[in-house]
């Protein structure tokens, strides 16, 4: 029975919140935000840096092998002298984002110096582990999106990047509610991985009614509310 009711208030949540997005009151226009709407904006090119421009704060959500490999390069370049304050979600039990992480922003301080501003990685259980049953996985991702709320309301984040793990659910979902809501600001921007040629992740699927900017990186891809601009993670 508890299952049951658990699985009901899930699902009521989850469509509650699908209606909210369909009236969303934030847009990354109305925010003025300059981010990704080609690659060159990470590294502040191409227009003007205005005066809310400065001191952006950026999460990052990475992956496992491929997504954190993809999403660095995606990265490469990043005018650190605008994102100042950096945070990276990263799953608790992956230790390789965690040292690719270091190493990239090693390389930002050896860059930008004094001008590099902070960084910090935080943890968070994962949703669903390889192999584990969807029954548990329920409990799992309740456990997930608890710590993304902690996650989300303490980074404060100006803008979210992901580009697909499934880490990128419950953090993207809090983000949206907390905008929603008017207790923060944060224009929430998915990129959907190299590897989805014709069909749509399971991730970009669920997230699409919650974020403000949805791109690929295949033409096939591009319909009605979805951005195209080639190959942006090379």
């Amino acid at each position: 029975m508890l299952y049951f009711t658990l699985l009901f208030a899930l699902a009521a949540a989850v469509a509650l919140l699908v209606l909210l997005a369909r009236h969303r009151i934030i847009t990354s226009r109305e925010r003025g935000v300059h981010i990704f709407g080609e690659k060159r904006m990470l590294r502040g090119e191409g227009e003007g840096r205005g005066a809310d421009d400065a001191g952006v704060s950026l999460m990052v959500i990475m992956g496992s092998g491929g997504h954190t490999a993809e999403m660095l390069r995606m990265l490469t370049g990043l005018n650190a002298s605008r994102y100042t304050q950096r945070t990276y979600v990263v799953a608790d039990t992956d230790t390789h984002s965690s040292a690719k992480v270091a190493q990239f922003e090693e390389a930002i301080a050896g860059e930008y110096g004094a001008k590099a501003g902070i960084f910090n990685v935080s943890h968070i259980p994962r949703s669903r582990e390889v192999r584990q049953s969807y029954i548990t996985s329920i409990f799992t991702t309740l456990r997930a999106c608890f710590h993304a709320l902690s996650i989300v309301w303490s980074a404060n984040p100006d803008v979210v990047i992901s580009n697909g793990p499934g880490t990128a659910v419950p953090i993207c979902v809090c983000a949206y509610l907390f905008s929603f809501l008017g207790l923060q600001s944060t224009t929430i921007i998915y990129v959907e991985s190299i590897c989805r040629v014709k069909h749509l992740s399971l991730s970009a699927t669920l997230l699409r009614p919650f974020v403000n900017r949805l791109i690929v990186q295949w033409p096939g891809l591009q319909f009605r509310g979805i951005e195209y601009y080639g190959f942006i993670s090379q």
